[in-house]
């Protein structure tokens, strides 16, 4: 595990560089990387793809967003059921490969699993270089069982997104989903009249605007996904403005913390673009 010293200095930088988040966060991110190096030298980098917002940053794009939570699709045809207690025994291993290799303790704190209907969800207590209670600091890790998967997934390395991150190793893959795959997740997110998270329309926006996924390029595979999940795409636009209200009102309070020094874009032009972005898939 890296010193505090570390943390300190990567904090200072970031604040320099106009890019500072909170320490807790910055130990967070570290901490979610080991989690992540365990998996990809464990029986799991063969049962479980990467997914989701902290996939972008890990993976893909290193001075993306920040995340709270870690999000897999299990990838084999067992049930649930089945596997719940291997998956349990192969995170209580990861543990032990993670204090023995960069002295980080993680513990699973089982009174906060949750079963969801093609889901589960359990959080990781963690002490790491700030030095806090064990705890008083948690990620929390999903698992969704059951998908499809219509644009594909590859083997990728883990980023050290900073050089801070000094005993980070660099070898470690892990199964991930491409980017238009995590697109097309993010599209079915925002048809999930349950789901009001300003983030999933951050995440959309900031592919297209960068140029990292063209939105044509997913028009087939968006329905696919969509019909699984039993969503209708016609109902976009309708779900989309039904939410607009909490998204905006969430807006600033939700990404200004994960996005490095707290720069998001104006809300009403992202809603906009979005808006544009499903009149050329649909």
């Amino acid at each position: 595990m890296i010193p505090k010293q570390n943390m300190d200095r990567l904090f200072s930088r970031l604040l320099k560089e106009r890019r500072a988040v909170l320490p807790p966060i910055l130990e967070r991110d570290y901490v979610q990387a080991w989690i992540l190096v365990g998996v990809g030298n464990s029986g799991l980098k063969e049962r479980l793809a990467f997914k989701g917002g902290t996939a972008l940053k890990k993976i893909y794009i290193p001075e993306y967003r920040f995340s709270a939570d870690l999000d897999f699709t299990y990838i084999n045809s067992e049930q649930r059921e089945e596997v719940l207690p291997s998956l349990k025994k192969e995170f209580e291993s990861l543990y032990v490969y993670l204090e023995k290799e960069a002295n980080l303790r993680c513990i699973s704190n089982p009174d906060r699993d949750e079963k969801g209907e093609e889901s589960f969800t359990f959080y990781i207590n963690y002490s790491g270089p700030l030095g806090s209670s064990i705890h008083k600091r948690d990620i929390k890790i999903n698992i969704t069982f059951g998908e499809v998967i219509v644009c594909g997934i590859q083997e990728k390395p883990i980023l050290r997104n900073y050089e801070e991150y000094s005993d980070l190793p660099t070898s470690a893959k892990l199964l991930v989903y491409t980017v238009e795959e995590i697109f097309v997740e993010k599209l079915c997110c925002i048809l999930d009249s349950a789901r009001h998270e300003p983030r999933d329309i951050y995440d959309l926006w900031h592919l297209v605007n960068e140029g990292i996924v063209e939105p044509e390029s997913i028009r087939g595979e968006f329905p696919r996904k969509a019909e699984h999940k039993k969503l209708k795409i016609l109902d976009f636009g309708e779900v989309l403005e039904r939410k607009e209200k909490t998204y905006k009102k969430l807006w600033e309070v939700s990404l200004k913390s994960q996005v490095p020094g707290g720069s998001i874009p104006y809300f009403n032009k992202v809603y906009r673009d979005i808006q544009r972005v499903f009149k050329t898939i649909v």
